[in-house]
């Protein structure tokens, strides 16, 4: 019986450290069963104890294993905005009993500056850019977990979130810039299986050729994403398209698509090599969604159009869209949920399933 590759690739990883047992007294074999089942939660104080636990662990390979043992966690990772602070309860006085020996926190004027300063602050809160983090919900384990970018830098507003589950990591791309409003090309990279300690792995990758929101993304292949149309600065709706390599940190323009399409969603489905955007509207028929979707071949080249996929003409597929996958005699099924009780079924091959959960 053949070897399981990700096993042959563990072993590989760990020849290169052989000073001692995954845990003494154990066989590797029985040991690396006893840490595939370890929670993900757990796994950056794992990589504490030892060299070799930490090679490991941040070895692709172990989360594979995680996967074919079925222990791997299913983590479901979105953007939501960070609460406001509440600058009034903050205190400002000393204790009671020395402020009746002081008559400068005593008097009355000194109070209303006191209350006027607090005032100020809160109103400057209020009109501060608001900030965002990534919060990550365990459905395995039932667990929350909220991760803030890098300090000085900051998540855009509607940007895209995406999740290589290949390579462990998550993608924030595109948005709004939360201070001026105004798209930008920014790329986040949150290293899932890198991450050591309470302070996750995030860096900047290469930013996009076009500044865009509100644009359709995929992932196509173990380590490439496609985005295809949004909007740019002013409003105006994008035919453009490119492709990122995560692992090359690189951008590469792909053909313009047949219409423009802002407001689009986008789609595909693992083991295919087609990227799909639906409906959107152009410049001039904003809030007029299109029933057509177009779908990129990366083995061609070029995009081709279906009509009559999307049915609701004032909705934004972006905001009622989800998708299930069923395999059954070797077809996807499809489910677009417009509402309680809207929906279009569709079974064809060439119907796309989109994945929202990493699994670690």
């Amino acid at each position: 019986m053949e070897e399981p590759k990700t096993s042959v690739k563990l072993k590989k990883a760990l020849q290169d450290d052989q000073r001692q047992q995954l845990i003494p007294g154990l066989p590797d074999e029985i040991a690396m069963e006893c840490l595939v089942r370890v929670p993900y939660q757990f796994h950056s104080n794992m990589k504490s104890v030892c060299h070799t636990w930490q090679r490991l662990i941040s070895h692709p390979s172990f989360y594979q294993q995680r996967l074919q043992s079925g222990t791997a966690e299913h983590l479901v990772c979105l953007v939501q905005p960070l609460p406001p602070i509440n600058h009034s309860t903050t205190s400002t006085t000393t204790d009671d009993d020395d402020d009746d020996d002081d008559p400068l926190i005593s008097s009355s004027s000194n109070n209303k500056i006191l209350k006027n300063e607090d005032k100020q602050e809160e109103q400057q809160h209020i009109h501060s850019p608001p900030q965002y983090a990534l919060s990550t919900y365990n459905a395995t384990h039932n667990i929350w977990q909220r991760t803030r970018p890098p300090e000085g830098s900051r998540i855009p507003m509607f940007c895209q979130c995406l999740a290589l589950p290949s390579s462990g990591k998550l993608l924030l791309l595109g948005g709004w810039d939360p201070t001026t409003l105004e798209p930008v090309p920014h790329v986040y990279i949150l290293d899932l299986i890198e991450t050591t300690g309470a302070a996750c792995k995030w860096r900047r990758g290469a930013s996009m050729s076009v500044p865009r929101s509100f644009f359709a993304c995929g992932v196509v292949g173990p380590s490439t994403v496609c985005v295809a149309g949004g909007h740019d600065s002013q409003k105006n709706a994008l035919r453009s398209a490119e492709v990122y390599d995560v692992e090359t940190d690189q951008w590469e323009m792909l053909p313009d698509m047949i219409e423009e399409r802002d407001e689009c969603q986008g789609l595909s489905w693992e083991g295919d090599s087609k990227f799909w955007v639906v409906s959107g509207y152009g410049t001039e028929s904003q809030g007029q969604f299109r029933s057509d979707v177009e779908f990129y071949d990366r083995h061609t080249g070029c995009w081709s159009k279906i009509d009559g996929v999307w049915p609701f003409s004032t909705t934004s597929p972006r905001v009622v869209t989800t998708t299930v996958c069923v395999s059954r005699d070797k077809y996807q099924w499809s489910w677009f949920l417009g509402g309680e009780q809207q929906s279009q079924q569709q079974q064809s091959r060439e119907v796309v399933k989109v994945g929202t959960i990493d699994c670690l």
